[in-house]
């Protein structure tokens, strides 16, 4: 008997190339290398994810939130789950997975979502907002399958807002593949290199990180150190202002956003 194709529909954002992004595009990539597993990848915004989805040959459908209404967008889901006939839709990110689980349940298809870190924004409870917080939990709790957590750590936070039953953690998966031929930019100079990569925003707390360096580096007792920032943002000129007023600044080089940072990270000691 022929098996039938596994019909799978994820919904995010798109409007970065960060963590969540890189990560959805690495379970895609993996994902259609199945031969009974068919995708659809829905997102709020033309962007790198969406161009890097097309040419693995995924289809991608944008429905760019800062044009359409949360009401078309809600209808406009429904009509693509049904047209693509969708198994199980899973949803990325805050405002993705109230639109995408509403709109799998009108369509009877079962969802998932996978949280991909804690919560970046306040929802202090005079804000008007926080009754959206509120939806969105709801929604993991009781209207979608099951919820994923990306750490066993970010896990037990959740445990706070979602039954433990619905709970699941599953590590970001990383392509072997864009592993092969790595090399370090930096010399073999025997100076143990600590870096951080991530985007260059409050909730990363680069000023900690910064903190850090200036106190390793004032350390005399320690051997030759040297800090690398590897990433972009709208923090970056402030960052660097607080280099400069460091002892020991000099320590801490800036590395832009690089792609990929494969090298750069296996360059790193810490």
């Amino acid at each position: 008997m022929m098996q039938q194709h596994l019909r799978i529909a994820q919904i995010a954002s798109g409007d970065l190339w960060a963590g969540a992004e890189v990560q959805l595009f690495t379970l895609c990539s993996e994902l259609i290398k199945h031969p009974h597993i068919k995708l659809l990848v829905v997102l709020m915004n033309e962007g790198e994810l969406a161009e890097r989805l097309r040419e693995q040959g995924i289809q991608v459908e944008v429905l760019p939130e800062a044009e359409l209404s949360a009401l078309v967008i809600f209808k406009r889901l429904v009509s693509l789950f049904k047209s693509f006939s969708a198994d199980i839709v899973h949803t990325h990110r805050f405002k993705e997975n109230i639109l995408g689980s509403l709109a799998a349940a009108r369509c009877g298809i079962p969802s998932v979502r996978t949280v991909h870190g804690a919560q970046e924004h306040s929802s202090r409870w005079w804000y008007p907002k926080n009754a959206l917080f509120v939806l969105n939990r709801m929604l993991g709790s009781y209207l979608q399958s099951a919820v994923v957590a990306v750490t066993n750590d970010l896990r037990r936070q959740l445990l706070s807002e979602y039954p433990a039953k619905k709970l699941l953690a599953i590590p970001n998966g990383v392509s072997f593949e864009h592993l092969q031929d790595v090399h370090s930019p930096w010399p073999d100079d025997g100076v143990i290199k600590i870096g951080i990569v991530g985007r260059l925003t409050p909730v990363k707390r680069l000023d900690l990180f910064l903190s850090m360096a200036e106190s390793l580096l004032a350390n005399s007792a320690l051997p030759a150190l040297a800090f690398y920032v590897i990433g972009d943002g709208p923090l970056m000129d402030s960052l660097q202002s607080q280099v400069c007023g460091l002892d020991g600044g000099d320590g801490v080089t800036f590395c832009g956003h690089v792609a990929p940072a494969y090298g750069y990270i296996a360059g790193l000691d810490v």
